[in-house]
């Protein structure tokens, strides 16, 4: 059953759920409300285009641990630069759900390869890959996981898709 993220975001117990997510004094404690904002986010000028330590702890408190062998390759290795030089070809101020932003994700991308750079590393796979990803350009890359990926009934191309719907229904 597919299920339209616009739907579950507009449901009447959304704002409570988000409030209790990112109050930090809730009885249901989440760490992944630090993602974002971890060391001031990981779209900062300085940090946008290259992967590092704080980016991986963030990802970190989605339960997405990156293996070792591959995070050192990401931190000081060619993974890295390979990724960061793709990195550099995606706008940090593109949105999600915008015409511009709708060409940034598609199977020619620079994200996309990224992406796929990432998750064809030994056991990282899509959802780490798609969590860092998120974490460097968080305003056009969603966190999708297995979660989100039975909502909308695992679709091929889950970037786009939410890129063309979002975008249509405007």
């Amino acid at each position: 059953m597919a299920v339209d993220l616009l739907d579950v975001v507009r449901a009447d117990r959304a704002p409570s759920d988000l409030a209790a997510y990112f109050d930090e004094r809730s009885e249901r404690r989440f760490s992944g409300r630090r993602f974002d904002a971890f060391a001031d986010g990981g779209d900062l000028p300085a940090v946008r285009d290259v992967i590092t330590p704080e980016d991986l702890l963030a990802v970190q408190a989605l339960s997405a641990v990156i293996p070792a062998e591959t995070m050192f390759e990401l931190l000081d290795g060619d993974l890295g630069r390979r990724v960061g030089a793709l990195l550099t070809q995606v706008p940090v101020d593109l949105e999600l759900g915008t015409r511009d932003a709708r060409r940034q994700v598609g199977n020619q991308s620079a994200i996309f390869e990224a992406w796929c750079l990432l998750r064809d590393q030994p056991d990282v796979g899509f959802v780490r890959a798609g969590k860092l990803i998120a974490r460097k350009r968080p305003h056009l890359i969603p966190v999708y996981d297995r979660v989100i990926r039975c909502l909308y009934g695992r679709p091929q191309q889950v970037l786009s898709l939410i890129h063309l719907r979002d975008v249509y229904k405007r």
